[in-house]
Formats: structure tokens, C-alpha cells, sequence
């Protein structure tokens, strides 16, 4: 059955609603217009909702029909006509077994869904030839196909005050959402520029906006719409063959280009911005060009498991809206500093069980690219907490300088330039590291093994800290590190048992001593090639040992390894073991003497495996003691003593 429907007559809305938020709740709510029976009833509900939704008179369509056994109602050539002179197109609607007439009618009088039990909308929803123009705002939105599986209303909290579109929002879910081949474009008139956006599908599966929402967003949306929109959770939620093209002036600047696409994101069990069970990213890439600069960085793909933000993005969102709010640059810069504290330096902010990237390039105009194999960390991390173990990896690393000897710009013949004096222009690297932490005791230990740069060298290293408690965690994560002064006056609460227990690192020579001297020689015409670089470094070692011998009782302990390293090459270590453990405590008990806390440290170098003795620093001389000193200071003393009697005069 087949019926032509009239035009509706036309009224110009007042309404300030933003476009696309009102485009889009009319879509939504289509799902709510049918009766199950014969076409005129179903059509009837249609017309209720259309005319509760986007006001009588400002709406028609082409023709409709409506089975009598599936209750399939179709409706085509559907015009809307939306706030701030937009329009509303669509092609053909088609919806089946949707609510009956009179509970949409119960719906529109309260204004709002106050349910004690589940509402099931419709079985599905299918829209295709989608558009939303606004010549004003030079907007135009076309989406292929929009279609909807088994949209519901959740029961409603109980003594729950939501109303209007938030209330349903809140207990809007649905088994699936697809879009299909959607683009868009949009003026940008403050940046004398256009934005250009689109994707090849978006679905959702088994999702709702019952989640836990960004509360901080209310100080920026009062009706609740932004942060109900960030409750949104879906068993699985991707999109495939997305990109955004902008282009202008961004704040002043020289015409930009800017564009950005990805392949395919997928997640499981995600909770928008806050977690999910495992996701992943592919094909994304970001390309920049101006005047001045060209940059192209893309990433193959990006996989993580397990993850968990949701304390990280309260905290983030809070500070965060107070400064968009604030519409101050300058106090959101202050307000991302204020995030920081000592617990970052130790704890991760988000949790995850493991993160892998693969593919990573970048390309800075004709200055410096690099790529990156794969990067791997793999904890498990829990969010605010020292991970109990982990391992991570480093896998073909490559960075590569400017080869152009004519490069225009300035930065571009400074690379060029260090590239030809050192000669190398391609560093390629790879490396593990792994830690472990007892939370018991709080010891902390990183290694890292066998970072390697070609033709450079090889270094191996490891940290190890010791009563870094789940406790004294907690103090480091409410510690600011912008308020050094609480460092000062009060370091016993804040660090308390935690002690730095020792430190080593190794490093073996496969190229680097010899691509410093040669750089060294090339760019100080002081030096007449390569080795008489390394003379003059020997002797500096020589003369430094002379210099140090009031002060170190073994200089030759310093001076020695430092000296093989610098001319025969091979490994150099260096080795820290505090004994006792460095604490504020055990500063305390040595009265803050550096010499004494220096000596505690065990300073220890070995050079192509020889181990010197630990580095001895002489203590200072009692006050009043004048013996130990040199004539040169004593001279020096003694003008100074003068100096300080002529003011006394004056």
C-alpha cells in the first residue's frame, strides 16, 4: 500500500541547537514512530513523533508504505528542516516491529523515561541516502547507511531526576549501530580555513551510555548531553577507512594543511576513553605541510590489552575542563603541570597488560626521519601501582640525518652538516631492558641489556631502589613536583624508608671514540687531526689528577680507567653500591657531608675488566684548620679577609 503525503507547511525555527546534535537525535529517535499494525496507524505514529520531534509544519515526506504481516513501515523522500536555516534529507526509512502508538504517545507527554523496566523501541532501523546541508555554515553531511539492531530503553534508576533527551540517552542501548560511507565538510571562518571528514564504517555491538560518565564535562554542558554522551560502552566498537583533512591559518600562522586517516580501530569491551579488553590500530598516518615544513608519521599498527585510564582521565578531565572553560592558554599549561608528581616517576599512570607498535615512521621535511621495527612493553601494569615484573623491547630503530649539502633551511644544513663531520648519517639501534618490584620490602630493580647503536657502541646498565612500599608510593603520587619547596622542608615524610640502593653502567666501544675525535678535529681548528684530540684528552686526565689530589685520595683510580677507555677503547663501567642504602635518613646520620655521602656510594670503575678501587674523598678540614691548605688559597683567603675589613671601615 502506497499513499502520497502532503507537504507540510514550512516555519523558520528560532531554535539555537546546535546542527549536527539535532540532526542526529532526530535519526535517533526515528526509532521510536510506528504501530505494528496497518499503515495508517503505523504512519499516524510516525507523523506524532515527527512533529514532537522536529515541530509541525517543518517536515514532509515523499510516500510511505507499510506491511500488513511484517509490520515493516517505509517511508521515503523524507525533508527535515533544522535550527540555524539546516536541512535534513533522507532517502529511505524503513522500520520494523517498532513500539505501538500509545506508549510513544505515554513517551512524548512525560518528556522524559522514568521506566521500571526494559522498553524495547523497535526490532530494527534502516535509513540509507542520508544528508544534512547548511549553507550558512557551509556544512554538508552525507552518510550511505544507517541502520540499527533492536534499539531499547533500560530501566530507569530508581528516583532518578533526568529529563528530556538525557534520560533517554542514559538508558538508550541496542544489540548494533552501523554507518556506512559517511563525509563531511565544514567551513572553519576563525581559521579562514575548511575541514573535510568521513569514514568508510563505523559500528558499535551490544552498546549504551550506561557507563561511568566524565562528570568534569557538566561545567562545560550543564544539560548533561556531553558527559552522558562520554558514559558510551560497546561489547565491540571500530571504525574503518576514517580521515579528517583540515586546511588554514591555525591561530595566525602561514596556510597549513593537515591530514589524518586510518585504516582500521577496533576494541572490545570498551568504555569510552577509560578501558578496554584489547584493541587496535592500523594504517594510522598524519601528514603536515607549510611553507615551512613538510612531516609525514605514520604507525602499521598499534595493539594493547587490557587497559585501564579511568582514574588517569577523571583526574585528567577535571583539570582539563576548568582551563577549556577558562578559554586561557596559559592555565591549561599550569593546570597539565599540576597533574605531575613524584609518584610518576615510578608508577604508571594507566594500567595495561601489554602494548606493542610496530611500523612507526616519521619524516621531518629534509631534516631527520626515523622508523621504528617494533617497541614492546609487557607488564602486567596496574594503574597507580609499580609493576611486579616487566620486559620491553626496542627492534630495528633507525634514524637518519639530512644528506642534502644545499638543505634551504638552517636546521636542515646543521644536520647535514654534524652528519658529514661525524661521519655517520644512519643510526640504527635495537635493546631490552626488564624490572621487577617487591612490593613487600619495595624493592625495585631495571636492567637494561644490551642497547646497541651500530658502529657506536654497546651499553648495559641498572638502577635499583629499595622501600618504595605500596605506602610510600601513595605519598609520592599526592606529592607535586612543582612545589620543590615541601622537598626542602620536609623530606623525611615525603621519601622516608625509601633509600637508592646502587647504580652501574657499562659501555663497550664499536666505533664511538674514534667518530669523536674525528668530529672534535673538524669542528675546533684547535686540534690538528683525530689523534692529537686524544693526546690532549690523556693529558686533561693528567692535569685533573693533579687538580683532585687535595680532594680525592685516589685520583689515579679516576684517572686511570678513563684513560684506557680513551685510548685503547673497549669496556668502561662504572659502578655505585650504597652502604648504607642512600636515604634521607642516612643523609641525616652522616651530617650532610658530601664527602661522606660520596664515599658511602662506593663509586667504582673497571676498565677492559680491571676493577680500581673505589673512589676515597678526602674530608674537609676541620673550621679553623689551616694547615691542608695550599698558598693560593691562603692568599686568597687572606684578600678576602681584607676586603671584608675595608667594609667594616666604611
Amino acid at each position: 500500500m502506497t499513499t502520497e503525503t502532503p507537504a507540510a507547511p514550512k516555519a523558520r525555527s528560532k531554535s539555537k541547537t546546535p546542527l549536527i546534535i539535532a540532526a542526529l537525535v532526530i535519526v535517533a529517535v526515528l526509532a521510536i514512530i510506528a504501530g505494528r499494525s496497518a499503515s495508517g496507524d503505523a504512519y499516524e505514529t510516525f507523523s506524532l513523533a515527527m512533529n514532537k520531534i522536529a515541530g509541525e509544519g517543518k517536515w514532509t515526506a515523499g510516500s510511505h508504505s507499510a506491511s500488513l504481516f511484517s509490520g515493516l513501515l517505509t517511508v521515503d523522500d523524507l525533508k527535515v528542516d533544522l535550527p540555524e536555516n539546516g536541512a535534513l534529507t533522507i532517502a529511505s526509512l524503513a522500520l520494523g516491529g517498532a513500539l505501538a502508538k500509545g506508549d510513544l504517545a505515554d513517551l512524548i507527554e512525560a518528556g522524559a523515561w522514568r521506566g521500571a523496566k526494559e522498553l524495547k523501541i523497535a526490532d530494527k532501523l534502516n535509513l540509507t541516502g542520508i544528508k544534512i546541508t547548511n549553507a550558512e555554515l557551509k556544512l554538508n553531511y552525507d552518510l550511505a547507511e544507517l541502520s540499527l539492531e533492536s534499539p531499547a530503553l533500560a530501566p530507569a534508576a530508581q528516583g532518578g531526576e533526568l529529563s528530556g533527551p538525557v534520560s533517554f540517552l542514559k538508558a538508550f542501548k541496542a544489540d548494533s549501530l552501523v554507518y556506512k560511507n559517511f563525509s563531511g565538510a565544514a567551513a572553519l571562518p576563525e581559521d579562514n580555513g575548511q575541514m573535510e571528514f568521513g569514514a568508510g564504517e563505523v559500528r558499535a555491538v551490544g552498546f549504551s551510555f550506561a557507563g561511568k560518565p566524565i562528570a568534569a564535562f557538566d561545567s562545560l554542558d550543564p544539560s548533561g548531553l556531553l558527559s552522558s554522551l562520554s558514559a558510551f560502552v560497546a561489547k565491540e566498537y571500530g571504525v574503518k577507512n576514517m580521515f579528517i583533512n583540515l586546511s588554514g591559518e591555525f591561530e595566525g600562522n602561514a596556510p597549513t594543511k593537515i591530514a589524518i586517516s586510518l585504516d582500521e580501530a577496533l576494541s572490545k569491551n570498551e568504555a569510552l576513553l577509560r578501558s578496554s579488553d584489547s584493541s587496535v590500530l592500523r594504517g594510522f598516518k598524519v601528514e603536515v605541510e607549510s611553507e615551512e615544513l613538510k612531516a609525514v608519521g605514520a604507525l602499521a599498527e598499534m595493539t594493547t590489552a587490557k587497559l585501564d585510564a579511568d582514574a588517569y582521565v577523571d583526574k585528567l578531565s577535571t583539570v582539563m575542563a576548568a582551563a577549556v572553560k577558562s578559554s586561557d592558554a596559559n592555565q591549561m599549561e599550569s593546570a597539565l603541570s599540576d597533574l605531575q608528581t613524584l609518584g610518576d616517576l615510578f608508577v604508571s599512570p594507566i594500567g595495561f597488560d601489554d602494548m606493542t607498535m610496530k611500523g612507526l615512521e616519521i619524516n621531518l621535511s629534509d631534516l631527520i626521519s626515523f622508523k621504528l621495527a617494533e617497541a614492546s612493553v609487557v607488564g602486567p601494569f596496574k594503574a597507580g601501582q609499580m609493576p611486579v615484573s616487566q620486559k620491553n623491547s626496542l627492534k630495528g630503530l633507525e634514524v637518519k640525518l639530512s644528506e642534502n649539502p644545499d638543505n634551504p633551511r638552517d636546521e636542515g644544513r646543521a644536520i647535514y652538516d654534524f652528519g658529514r663531520d661525524f661521519g655517520l648519517t644512519v643510526f640504527r639501534a635495537n635493546g631490552e631492558s626488564e624490572g621487577s618490584y617487591d612490593a613487600a620490602s619495595g624493592l625495585f630493580a631495571i636492567r637494561a641489556n644490551n642497547f646497541k647503536v651500530d658502529d657506536l657502541a654497546e651499553f648495559s646498565a641498572e638502577i635499583q631502589f629499595d622501600g618504595l612500599t605500596p605506602g610510600r608510593l601513595e605519598v609520592f603520587n599526592n606529592t607535586p613536583l612543582n612545589n620543590p619547596l615541601a622537598f626542602i622542608l620536609n623530606p623525611e615524610a615525603i621519601f622516608g624508608e625509601a633509600s637508592f640502593n646502587g647504580f652501574s653502567l657499562k659501555v663497550k666501544d664499536l666505533g664511538l671514540r674514534e667518530r669523536l675525535y674525528q668530529y672534535i678535529s673538524r669542528t675546533d681548528d684547535s686540534f690538528d687531526g683525530p689523534e692529537d684530540v686524544k693526546n690532549q684528552a690523556t693529558a686533561a686526565l693528567a692535569a685533573l689528577e693533579n687538580q683532585s689530589a687535595g680532594s680525592l685520595n685516589n685520583p689515579a683510580d679516576l684517572r686511570q680507567p678513563l684513560t684506557i677507555f680513551l685510548e685503547n677503547g673497549g669496556g668502561l663501567e662504572v659502578k655505585i653500591k650504597a652502604d648504607p642504602p642512600l636515604s634521607v635518613q642516612s643523609v641525616q646520620n652522616m651530617g650532610a657531608d658530601p664527602n661522606r655521602i660520596l664515599n658511602s656510594l662506593g663509586i667504582t670503575f673497571v676498565a677492559d675488566d680491571k676493577a680500581f678501587a673505589p673512589l676515597n674523598f678526602a674530608a674537609d678540614p676541620p673550621a679553623g684548620d689551616l694547615s691542608s691548605m695550599t698558598d693560593e688559597e691562603m692568599e686568597q683567603l687572606l684578600k678576602e679577609m681584607e676586603a671584608l675589613d675595608e667594609e667594616e671601615a666604611e
